[in-house]
């Protein structure tokens, strides 16, 4: 059968599978150049710091580039993720030996950055520890290499400076993500620079603080943001806030965000801060945001469509115990009775349409269907007329694939029309729609 070329061509724009299209490579120059586009739009680099022979992917990708510029145009999105391997170099108790590393990542990194001239994303990701690494990238050499057009920024477990005379110099810079980092921008901006304007600020840490090397780091919004009364990082733009922390000072200045975005923001998305047993939602009802004290704040964020809360499955699986055993523990506040607290709070809000609840790192859903009691009072809610402008409420459950290889028929256990017309039938007859979503180890680490 024959198809026209542009048919073809829109074939392969569907296609996601690398091998598929490294194998369309092969048979002719048109196809070749359109695969090329999808199999170098998004580029993830795994690197050991200390040990140079684990960084042959970066080498081979700035000599693939070097013998065809044409394909650095492609490159959209580079992901730098700090390997397992790199263990063993976290704690460099050799101070020249720290020197070389430093230099010789900087060595492999900076040149390559320099031939993206299209790069939209750059995502630095230590997944190596939970703890804080402090990438050697602070330096102006690096901040060059750095194509003007880069709207996106990520960074998790990182600490890491950031001049904001090279944030005034990205035009297209709307995205800053900064998910258990701890990331400073230092005010370098001489008074004739604009400021930066981004549209979707994340600032995201789960559990109170890391200890690095006996010193104990405490990330501040404040590094990020500034006092308030620096303009620098101007927030009258910004649509979507991603937020979670236990500490009050970091509340306060999220409060400020809230404020100065009142005009502009459609999304927040708030982790529940917590770490299972003894978390944060299981010693008070509320969050310092999220409280009843800032309930004309929440009524002030008139563009707001949509609230995410994020949830560990592990603190479901806490209050899962409280309720079939009865543990005796008055601190003990549910996910779900945390939840509803807030959305007493989101009542506010005038045109809030969509409520979602993300349940991560869930094994399997028993977890989640259990709690049908806890459920059972969202519900209730619900009918009594809390959230007035709700239309929609959307669980995702993200679940682990190794669940599925244990269990052959868990597509057939995947289904929840029983489920939410049992339990939700209140929220049904108001006209909200009750839809169970769910994935396959996504995590949500920067995906909000």
């Amino acid at each position: 059968m024959f198809l026209p070329d542009d048919v073809w061509i829109d074939i392969i724009g569907l296609l996601n599978d690398y091998n598929t299209l490294k194998q369309i490579c092969t048979t002719n120059r048109l196809f070749s150049h359109h695969c090329q586009r999808h199999l170098f739009k998004d580029v993830v680099l795994a690197v050991a710091l200390g040990k140079p022979e684990l960084w042959t992917r970066m080498i081979q990708l700035q000599k693939a580039l070097a013998h065809n510029p044409r394909l650095s145009g492609f490159v959209k999105s580079l992901c730098f993720r700090i390997s397992q391997e790199s263990c063993n170099a976290l704690y460099w108790e050799d101070e020249a030996e720290s020197r070389n590393i430093n230099q010789e990542f900087q060595d492999a990194i900076c040149p390559l950055l320099s031939q993206l001239e299209s790069l939209d994303t750059l995502f630095i990701d230590n997944a190596a520890t939970a703890d804080f690494l402090t990438i050697p990238l602070h330096s102006e050499r690096f901040f060059r290499s750095i194509t003007s057009h880069l709207s996106v920024l990520r960074l998790r477990s990182v600490a890491f400076d950031i001049p904001l005379s090279f944030l005034c110099g990205l035009p297209r810079f709307e995205e800053l993500w900064v998910v258990m980092a701890s990331v400073r921008i230092v005010r370098d901006r001489p008074a004739n620079l604009r400021p930066v304007r981004p549209k979707i600020l994340a600032f995201v840490h789960r559990n109170l603080r890391v200890i690095q090397n006996q010193v104990d780091i405490q990330p501040h919004l404040e590094d990020v943001l500034g006092p308030p009364t620096d303009d620098t990082l101007a927030l009258d733009k910004l649509q979507h806030f991603a937020f979670s922390d236990n500490s009050n000072l970091n509340h306060q200045r999220a409060q400020d965000v809230l404020k100065a975005s009142s005009n502009t923001l459609r999304k927040i998305s708030y982790h529940i801060p917590s770490y299972s047993a003894g978390g944060f939602h299981t010693e008070r009802i509320d969050s310092p945001l999220i409280g009843q004290s800032n309930r004309q704040v929440f009524a002030s964020l008139l563009s707001l469509r949509e609230f995410d809360f994020y949830v560990w499955g592990l603190d479901c699986a806490d209050d899962l115990l409280q309720i079939r055993y009865k543990l005796p523990n008055e601190a003990h506040h549910s996910v779900t009775g945390w939840i509803v607290n807030s959305c007493k709070v989101l009542d506010a809000c005038p045109n809030l349409t969509t409520l979602r609840i993300n349940i991560t790192y869930l094994y399997n859903h028993h977890i989640f269907l259990q709690l049908i009691s806890e459920w059972s009072t969202l519900n209730s809610h619900l009918k009594g007329g809390l959230l007035p402008s709700l239309k929609r409420l959307t669980f995702y459950l993200d679940l682990s694939e190794e669940w599925t290889k244990t269990d052959p028929n868990w597509k057939d256990l995947l289904k929840f029309d029983d489920f939410v017309n049992d339990v939700f039938a209140g929220a049904l007859e108001r006209g909200i729609e009750v839809v169970v979503g769910y994935g396959f180890d996504k995590q949500y680490s920067m995906s909000l």
